[in-house]
């Protein structure tokens, strides 16, 4: 799981806050099983090259989950979470 919250705003503005993660996932058995995110505001996940979660809007909070992903154990599996803030606290988790 991946986390993030400002309690304290960068420069005293938590407004336009964003953040982006890059790294690989690696399942020790083989699955199929959906990704969850929630947050505020908006986010997408890309994993293996394939946009699997859209949710690129202001929102006070709210969790979306994709469609199953099957894995194989053992494989890399690139992805990147895009976050933004804009306006109130800011927080996701993946």
């Amino acid at each position: 799981m991946y986390q993030y919250s400002v309690s304290i705003p960068a420069a005293g503005n938590t407004d336009l806050e964003d953040i982006s993660l890059t790294t690989d996932f690696v399942s020790p058995d083989s699955c199929s099983s959906p990704a969850y995110s929630d947050g505020d505001d908006g986010d997408y996940l890309d994993f293996n090259g394939v946009n699997v979660i859209m949710n690129w809007q202001d929102k006070g909070a709210g969790s979306m989950r994709s469609q199953p992903i099957t894995l194989q154990a053992n494989v890399y599996y690139p992805f990147t979470y895009w976050f933004y803030e804009n306006g109130g606290g800011a927080w996701t988790r993946l």
